[in-house]
């Protein structure tokens, strides 16, 4: 290896510390420095790096060195993998596939702010992807429209599951963040959830993240920034948007969406920093729109004449007409979930368990069934 072959791997690894939201720039002092060494004075520098001695090696920092020491140790590949496998999703897909290069990857995000693939529909949308050269904008649109078909959703259930256990942790272990909102496709109760998004109020962003990256269950912190972390956990990513007293309304208005939405309403009028999401609404001289209709399908239109339709409430459901039991992919038994629909107050229910032929049936059976409807019959009387 070569002073410009070590250079470029130590450029790579910056543009990757970059995407993380950790300063590359360290690295990058040293690019030039690297550059001109000769083969046998990047040899030297390298075993020295192996056998961690770098007595007599001037002009770069500990940071630098331990570097050098990775790259000496499992190649530039090794360690640009390792750093890569920690990034966000959608930046390590772009990357995987070659539709970016690493400093476009982190142009991305330093520039434009693209960290998941909602991030990249927005960006697209609003016009900041033509910032980048064109052939790279192009892939990107082609990129997108790809992952759209094939957007490894979670359904709404499970999300609000993985999102109330988070907030449950927040509220138990992070004491610098004082309260957390549901925001995003799960706010806007979107059967299929694409992005799992809280919005965490905090006058301490350093702190907050320090206190995330411990709770059980985080993985790591794949992105951090003054406003915005996105961790790997649960099985999944979370991205967390940071919000102060002031500016709670706005961030949970923009990290709710969806992105016509927000971006109608601020046609209307710059939301600016309000502290409640009544106040972002005021502005554009509207009243309060109810995130499950929030799509820019004609809503804004609706309030701004006072014809926003009343939405059905939990306490006006009378009935579930879809449940199955354990006998198909249900969890609870029968007695349970009719115990559970009379606390809700529910005046019927329908066991919708799938038939004996279908992949999901468990244990049920021609004479299951006749058993199961002798019990239904009996929880009736």
């Amino acid at each position: 290896m070569d002073g410009a072959t070590l250079a470029d791997a130590v450029r790579h690894l910056a543009d990757l510390y970059d995407i993380r939201g950790e300063d590359g720039g360290e690295l990058r002092t040293a690019v030039d420095a690297l550059q001109r060494l000769s083969a046998p004075d990047t040899a030297r520098l390298l075993q020295a790096a192996r056998d961690d001695r770098f007595e007599g090696v001037h002009g770069f920092s500990t940071r630098v060195r331990r570097t050098i020491r990775d790259i000496a140790l499992v190649g530039s590949e090794g360690a640009t993998s390792a750093l890569r496998a920690r990034l966000p999703w959608l930046l390590r897909h772009l990357l995987d596939t070659s539709i970016v290069t690493c400093d476009q990857a982190a142009v991305m995000v330093r520039d434009l702010g693209i960290l998941t693939l909602d991030d990249l529909d927005a960006a697209i949308a609003d016009g900041r992807i033509l910032k980048l050269a064109p052939p790279v904008a192009d892939r990107l649109r082609d990129a997108a429209a790809t992952l759209a078909l094939d957007p490894r959703p979670t359904i709404l259930s499970r999300a609000r599951e993985l999102l109330d256990t988070f907030r449950s942790a927040i509220a138990s272990s992070c004491p610098s963040i004082t309260e957390s909102w549901i925001a995003g496709d799960t706010r806007r109760y979107e059967p299929l959830v694409r992005s799992l998004v809280l919005v965490a109020v905090t006058t301490d962003v350093p702190g907050a993240i320090a206190s995330l990256a411990e709770l059980q269950g985080v993985d790591d912190v794949l992105h951090r920034s003054g406003r915005r972390a996105i961790l790997s956990g649960l099985e999944s990513e979370i991205d967390v948007r940071f919000a102060g007293p002031d500016d709670l309304g706005t961030v949970l208005f923009t990290a709710t969406g969806s992105h016509a939405h927000v971006a109608a309403i601020t046609r209307r009028r710059r939301p600016g920093l309000c502290a409640r999401e009544t106040d972002v609404y005021a502005r554009a001289a509207l009243p309060w729109i109810p995130p499950e209709i929030r799509h820019d399908t004609g809503e804004i239109d609706a309030a701004a004449s006072g014809r926003l339709p009343r939405l059905v409430s939990r306490e006006e459901l009378r009935g579930d007409l879809h449940m199955h039991t354990p006998s198909s992919d249900g969890q609870d038994t029968l007695e349970t979930m009719v115990a559970a629909a009379a606390a809700l107050g529910y005046e019927y229910i329908a066991i919708t368990d799938h038939s004996t032929n279908a992949s999901a049936s468990r244990t049920i059976t021609i004479d299951g069934l006749k058993r199961q409807r002798e019990a239904i019959e009996s929880l009736r009387e």
